[in-house]
């Protein structure tokens, strides 16, 4: 593949301090972390960071032409995701945020252990990524930085750290769409912003040269307004920037994008007819295939390509190949097609099918573990407590299906929850309270379709 991003030669330079990086600095990390995690699955990632956080650091300083001797150096600190509604945006993977210290105001790194652990991004990619939002935080002080613009911010990270054309892989995957790769540089920013972000910046940096970036951090520190320094940087008449970028981008993104979707679109409408064999022998192909497209978007729909394989063997009753291949999908393209926790979800479903339930229960744990916020995650925890219900354990699933109820009482999986933890005070011969849950069922769904059970189990009950 052709190299799509203007930094090769800092991305070389940061692939050399970190394989150089021997003794860390256990300062820069927080060694405490209270979560959901153990300490064997957290403390890798706490050794790694104090491993390469020092030469991280350097490489972005260096990349945006500051010295080594800038100080302080940020902290970095691992902790869970706070609870969200799921399928609500769940922020960024890791966010740099300012809290007060012994000394004043001290910045501080935070990873999302879910992501980490699940395996969402490059752990060294996504700290240096961080590393050059608190270099340019203390180069620039607090009030300039903040009037730069999110999406250059965002750009020179995304760029830096090597993570911009895999950005715009991922974004392509979700939306088959290269033209919904570029909705606008505005100052409203969301999640699927940052492929746009990056594309930017690498077209300012190609524009302005090997000293582009040190020259705009140097504007900045001037105090030229952003929008001025990003257009001398990139050498373009003033109010121009976006039209040239858009212009230059744009023409090769759509045929780069056309040449994927050829490939993968006739498989995946077979997929949407339900003629699954067919659609299985499209996307076996697919995957088989080199890649025709060319430039950043060459690759991006194999991941996505592989999940509805999988689903396809899934669907064909071909339960062990579909396990084997969603396992793929979480293992290998966590970070390239946004499907890894539906993968995650189907493994567990998986082994439930083929009645493992030891093994489904531990795949179920580690999906609503490691994706709380994913759009199963209702599902998931209802799959938990089926599990415990098949295998007997019945105070378990009681607590599985009422937390679903009580955690997740929109969700369409939360009337079979309702119904399911009626039957388990049902089979632990809790009479009274089966009843009472058994007709507050038919109150809250009175047009179920357990509706018919339901009272079967109430008439049963009331003879005993």
């Amino acid at each position: 593949m052709r190299k799509t991003i203007a930094l090769a030669g800092l991305l070389h330079l940061a692939g050399a301090l970190f394989s150089g990086a021997r003794a860390g600095d256990d300062a820069l990390v927080d060694p405490a972390y209270e979560g959901k995690y153990d300490d064997a699955t957290i403390r890798p990632f706490l050794e790694t960071a104090a491993r390469i956080a020092p030469a991280s650091l350097r490489c972005a300083r260096r990349a945006l032409g500051l010295p080594d001797t800038v100080s302080p150096a940020p902290k970095i600190r691992i902790c869970d995701l706070a609870p969200l509604k799921p399928g609500r945006y769940k922020g960024p993977h890791a966010k740099t945020v300012a809290e007060a210290g012994p000394e004043g105001l001290e910045l501080v790194i935070v990873f999302h252990a879910e992501s980490l652990v699940n395996g969402s991004g490059d752990f060294e990619k996504r700290l240096l990524h961080e590393m050059v939002h608190a270099s340019m935080r203390l180069s620039l002080g607090d009030d300039k930085y903040k009037r730069c613009p999110r999406w250059l911010r965002e750009g020179i990270a995304l760029a830096v750290a090597g993570q911009g054309p895999s950005r715009v892989r991922y974004e392509f995957s979700i939306t088959l769409d290269a033209g919904a790769l570029l909705q606008g540089l505005d100052e409203i920013h969301g999640p699927k912003d940052y492929a746009e972000d990056f594309l930017a910046v690498d077209f300012l940096l190609r524009r302005g040269g090997d000293r582009a970036l040190p020259r705009l951090l140097r504007l900045l520190r001037e105090g030229v307004p952003p929008p001025r320094a990003v257009e001398r940087t990139a050498r373009v008449d003033p109010g121009r920037f976006e039209t040239s970028f858009r212009s230059a981008v744009l023409p090769a993104l759509e045929t780069s994008a056309a040449s994927e979707r050829s490939r993968f679109l006739p498989p995946f409408r077979l997929f949407q007819r339900q003629e699954y064999a067919q659609a299985l022998e499209g996307f076996e192909t697919f995957v088989k295939g080199p890649p025709e497209a060319e430039g950043i978007l060459a690759g991006s729909l194999e991941g996505k390509a592989l999940y509805y394989r999988a689903k396809s063997l899934f669907q064909l009753g071909r339960i062990e190949e579909a396990l084997a291949g969603f396992a793929t999908v979480r293992r290998d393209h966590a970070c390239t097609c946004g499907l890894a926790d539906d993968a995650s979800f189907f493994e567990g479903e998986c082994l439930l099918r083929s009645k493992r339930l030891e093994p489904a229960r531990s795949a179920f744990r580690r999906f609503v573990r490691d994706h709380p916020h994913s759009n199963f995650a209702a599902l998931g925890w209802h799959k938990l407590g089926l599990c415990h219900y098949l295998g007997g354990e019945y105070q378990e699933a009681l607590e599985l299906c009422q937390g679903v109820v009580e955690a997740f009482p929109k969700a369409r999986i939360a009337e079979n929850a309702h119904y399911d933890a009626a039957n388990a005070l049902r089979a632990l011969g809790k009479k009274e309270e089966a009843l009472a849950l058994f007709r507050r069922f038919l109150e809250t769904y009175p047009g179920s379709r357990f509706r018919g059970l339901a009272k079967a189990h109430i008439e049963a009950l009331e003879k005993q």
